[in-house]
């Protein structure tokens, strides 16, 4: 991953990024999941059906950061860094 990247921190990110997602997205599908009939179902339901929003809500937000920061590191990797940009020649005056 740092390879890829380009550097710890980056990778570190991205680790972080990618276990939030594979969590947030199983989590999200099973709470569909609706069970025989019981005495506190509706409640279940309603805080399932809350809880299940709030984290697609989240794992929207993620996927949508990852994919504006994965922009501005495409952007920054593809623009010459200021030390292997050479120096300007001026041309001198002749006198």
């Amino acid at each position: 991953m740092i390879e890829l990247s380009g550097s710890v921190r980056r990778a570190d990110f991205w680790i972080a990024f990618a276990s939030l997602v594979l969590v947030l997205v199983p989590v999200i599908f099973a709470l569909g999941y609706r069970p025989e009939k019981g005495p506190l179902l509706p409640l279940v339901f309603a805080l399932g059906t809350q809880t299940k929003r709030a984290l697609a809500g989240l794992l929207a937000a993620i996927l949508v950061m990852g994919f504006f920061i994965r922009g501005t590191i495409k952007a920054t990797a593809a623009a010459p860094k200021t030390s292997e940009a050479r120096p300007v020649q001026w041309p001198t005056p002749n006198r």
